[in-house]
């Protein structure tokens, strides 16, 4: 099954699940999932909204996709993803430090993550909570301009880091 990504950004919970049932049914007949992404400084901030929305929805095709960084700095542990019921879509995984003030959540997460490795993040343990099969990409946007070149060796660098820190990525 191929999958598609999405954020909420509508302040009105009826109506974001009302959108995000429709586009899940939208989607059904060309067996494509539909995975929300729950995002620290959002609409949708934490893993229980998300799974709320998504329980909401009763749509068999939605799913939450899980960024260990808005799981961090939400309050979150890897433990939450044991939850019954919860149905993965997709992880991105990042390191970064255990806390960091508020007012610079947003700019970490667009421009400043850390190399898996590099920082605080509990990334076993996010990983082991993990379903075997779930698809885990890496996310670490730096923010600097960079060639074709530096970018493809910055993805390298990145993917090379997870998979020293996970059996599971190697």
């Amino acid at each position: 099954m191929d999958r598609g990504i999405v954020m909420i950004s509508d302040p009105e919970r009826e109506r974001a699940i009302d959108q995000f049932g429709r586009l899940c049914e939208m989607a059904q007949p060309y067996d494509l999932q539909i995975s929300l992404e729950f995002v620290a400084f959002a609409e949708v901030s934490t893993l229980s909204e998300a799974c709320g929305i998504v329980e909401a929805t009763a749509a068999a095709n939605a799913a939450v996709s899980v960024d260990i960084l808005h799981l961090m700095r939400t309050g979150g542990s890897p433990a939450d993803l044991e939850r019954d019921g919860l149905r993965f879509g997709a992880a991105q995984l990042c390191d970064g430090p255990r806390t960091l003030p508020r007012d610079q959540w947003e700019h970490e997460a667009v421009s400043g993550r850390l190399v898996p490795g590099t920082g605080e993040f509990p990334i076993t343990a996010f990983l082991r909570a993990l379903p075997a099969n779930l698809v885990v990409g890496v996310e670490v946007p730096q923010g600097i301009p960079v060639t074709s070149p530096e970018l493809l060796a910055e993805a390298r660098r990145s993917i090379e880091a997870a998979r020293a820190v996970s059996d599971r990525l190697r």
